[in-house]
């Protein structure tokens, strides 16, 4: 019996010096792993995704970045995104072995809204008011090619951020920065903002880069009924008479396809088109298009067809921003066509402002109103408000409305000036932007500028947008901050 309890003791003692003479062993336990997914990476708003998880060697699990709070180990859950955008969904899990973390991006193209108006001030507010994508990004050699007020910004690459489209305008070498005639047709560009900078990305989603003369608004809005954004650009063409008449140009129509890109469509129109707006009145995703030709055709309405095409309905529209016969010449000096939801909810009222000349009887100009809704998505004489003019400023170029006030951007040429006294362009223009109380009338000038801009850039400025409790305006003029 002795021998058998001194030969056990040295077993153990063996067993506890490992056998080799070291310390002892010490148990290391595994780091966990984690992983997640999503059934579809790419979701509309009003769908759903399945997010599932898994892990291992966890005892733990916290989720962070798009969703928060304690998760189980494994499990799924159905995510219903709400706005457009990029989410990161972020797991980590923690067990004996420390802890991992794993994530996943979930892409929800930014909705496209019912009117031209509402795109812009999302637009506005989402990006904010950088600078447009300027001349020097334009992949073009032609030293007159320019970045006037052909821009618009939407999810056009459908990745949940917003991206610029553009027409840019080729002026003669004559022209008077747009004032004189310009010959060429420009082209059309699309840009991805990425990290502070303008990227052309034009190739990945359009062929056929034909733009127009003298672009002017540019229009975001749902045509075709795909969800996505399309765009309509209305054009002036060139500024110089031909045989006693404008010539006008055609607007074109971009129109997104299945596969992710646009066709490009001359939209059957001949006009001296300075505005335009789209409505997408029974909300299902076709819009139709607003647009007033300068040239003597007047206030046009155009019925979305669904097909990719439009049928007139003057029927809608108010008298007096009919054509009144004037051949060759402006048949009202109209530079704004908006649809702003103000006296009904649901329901667009018409704002048209153009040459606002006090105490003129030209033919061509117009005093800024607002045709109410009648309920039936009709505009007529009988229900006008009639804004007030601001003297000095007499081109209303854009409009924003917002708490009971429309804000109005006024411009002035100095274009006589010009003429009289060889002056340069832009070398006497001035704008301002007007806040005009819709029950009151009351109205209020918030901000002015003459001349150019610190930057060295005109003091003309062709729309503005709301951002940060601000008007601004797409160029980011450090100057505009008009206050509310």
């Amino acid at each position: 019996m002795k021998k058998y309890w001194v030969l056990f003791g040295f077993t153990l003692s063996l067993i506890g010096c490992g056998g080799d003479g070291g310390g002892p062993s010490q148990s290391i336990s595994p780091a966990p792993t984690v992983t997640i997914n999503l059934s579809q990476p790419k979701v509309t708003v009003g769908t759903s995704t399945l997010v599932s998880w898994s892990s291992t060697n966890a005892t733990s699990c916290a989720a962070s970045g798009a969703w928060s709070g304690a998760k189980a180990t494994s499990g799924s859950a159905s995510i219903s995104p709400s706005a457009g955008g990029q989410s990161i969904f972020v797991l980590t899990c923690n067990g004996a072995g420390g802890a991992s973390s794993a994530q996943v991006v979930l892409t929800v193209p930014i909705p496209v809204k019912r009117s031209s108006y509402e795109n812009k001030l999302m637009a506005g507010q989402m990006l904010g008011p950088v600078p447009v994508p300027p001349t020097q990004v334009i992949p073009s050699k032609n030293e007159s090619e320019r970045i006037t007020a052909g821009v618009a910004m939407a999810d056009f690459f459908q990745e949940g951020s917003l991206s610029a489209v553009v027409f840019s305008n080729l002026e003669d070498a004559n022209s008077m920065g747009g004032l004189g005639p310009s010959w060429a047709t420009g082209y059309v560009y699309f840009f991805k903002y990425i990290n502070g900078l303008w990227v052309n990305n034009t190739s990945k989603i359009l062929k056929d880069a034909t733009g127009c003369i003298s672009p002017r608004k540019v229009l975001v809005a749902d045509f075709n009924g795909d969800g996505k954004p399309d765009v309509f650009a209305s054009c002036s063409g060139h500024d110089d008479y031909v045989d006693g008449k404008l010539p006008g140009e055609h607007p074109r129509l971009l129109l997104s396809q299945s596969d992710g890109s646009y066709t490009n469509i001359a939209f059957p129109l001949n006009c001296y088109c300075h505005s335009a707006t789209a409505i997408d009145l029974s909300g299902a995703g076709y819009a139709d298009i607003i647009v007033h030709d300068n040239s003597g055709g007047g206030l046009i309405y155009f019925v979305n067809n669904k097909d990719g095409s439009f049928t007139r309905d003057q029927t809608r529209l108010p008298g007096s921003a009919l054509p009144f016969g004037m051949t060759g010449e402006f048949s009202h000096g109209i530079w704004t066509v908006e649809a702003l939801e103000i006296t009904k909810a649901g329901k667009y009222d018409l704002f048209l402002g153009g040459v606002d000349l006090i105490n003129c009887n030209c033919g061509w100009s117009w005093s800024s109103k607002i045709y109410k809704n009648d309920g039936t998505d009709r505009w007529s004489d009988n229900s006008v408000i009639e804004l007030p003019s601001l003297p000095g400023k007499v081109d209303v170029w854009d409009v924003i409305y917002r708490d009971g006030n429309i804000y109005i951007l006024r411009v002035d040429f100095g274009t006589t000036q010009h003429v009289s006294e060889n002056m340069k362009p832009w070398e006497d223009d001035s704008m301002a932007i007007e806040r005009v109380n819709i029950q009151t009338l009351q109205s209020t000038v918030i901000y002015e500028h003459k001349s150019l801009f610190s930057n060295g850039y005109t003091s003309v400025i062709e729309w503005i947008i709301y951002h940060d409790g601000k008007i601004k305006n797409f160029y980011n003029y450090p100057e505009i901050e008009a206050k509310l």
